[in-house]
């Protein structure tokens, strides 16, 4: 199962809760959660040199495969795992799970939301024991 995360790079970028949602980045990835993760930014919201600078800073704990795209569409082959977005009602048959969030603070509940999705579903699951302690040893005869 290949897990990732998608997000609005503008949503997060320059404001007060960048250094967190960063960190939330790297404390899902510390937990043992691999993902792949997808930052998007509309067409003309960011400055090339701002995005220089972000890569920059936060190169450390881009962990594994990072994507940044200009616009939110969708290629027919894309699929999304988790979609955390502030657009409601965007969700199609490419995304698993939408997490629509409608402020800074819900965004970070959103990670979390994430953080405990993508822990359940890659951790190792009890495997229920067949039981035939009922039947005789010798249950061929």
């Amino acid at each position: 199962m290949k897990v990732n995360l998608r997000m609005n790079l503008s949503d997060f970028i320059d404001t007060d809760i960048e250094t967190i949602v960063m960190d939330k980045l790297e404390t899902i990835h510390k937990d043992s959660i691999k993902y792949y993760l997808t930052l998007w930014y509309p067409d003309g919201k960011m400055k090339p040199s701002r995005l220089k600078k972000f890569i920059v800073d936060y190169e450390k704990k881009l962990h594994l495969k990072t994507n940044i795209k200009v616009g939110s569409e969708l290629k027919p082959n894309e699929f999304i795992w988790f979609d955390l977005t502030n657009e409601a009602g965007i969700a199609n048959s490419q995304v698993r799970f939408e997490y629509v969030y409608t402020n800074k603070e819900s965004m970070l509940a959103g990670l979390d939301e994430f953080h405990k999705c993508a822990k359940f579903c890659t951790s190792e699951k009890p495997r229920k024991q067949k039981r035939n302690d009922y039947e005789s040893s010798d249950s061929r005869q």
